[in-house]
């Protein structure tokens, strides 16, 4: 998926999110972008382009994107930018909360890192802090 105009690009996905919007649709951000002569807030917006980008990912549009599940398996991508808005975290302070790729809530911290919800060795069993 990149920035080209084939089915599956960047200008496709833009494209194919802004169509979608046929009235104004109002949101909790205090911008909004104007869409097919439509106002429409820029949160909502970006959540539609997610779906998009998901369903793409899923599903790709571009002959030579099809074949085996490599893009599918990139979909927790997808649902952590989801998440992140769906938690109302639109402007980042020191941390942010995202799901791991597992699908897991973490912290993200800014100045220190990563704080996993819960640590686990790679053999699934929890990790004691000395």
């Amino acid at each position: 998926m990149g920035t080209g105009n084939d089915k599956d690009g960047l200008s496709t996905l833009v494209a194919e999110t802004s169509k979608s919007f046929t009235s104004d649709q109002s949101g909790k951000s205090p911008n909004t972008l104007s869409i097919n002569g439509h106002k429409v807030d820029e949160i909502v917006w970006l959540k539609k382009f997610i779906q998009v980008r998901e369903s793409h990912l899923k599903s790709p549009k571009e002959k030579g994107n099809q074949g085996g599940n490599a893009w599918a398996q990139t979909t927790y991508r997808t649902k952590s930018y989801s998440y992140i808005i769906d938690q109302g975290q639109f402007m980042f302070g020191n941390s942010a909360k995202i799901l791991d790729n597992d699908g897991n809530p973490m912290t993200v911290n800014c100045a220190t890192g990563i704080t996993p919800k819960r640590r686990r060795g790679m053999d699934g069993t929890p990790i004691k802090r000395h």
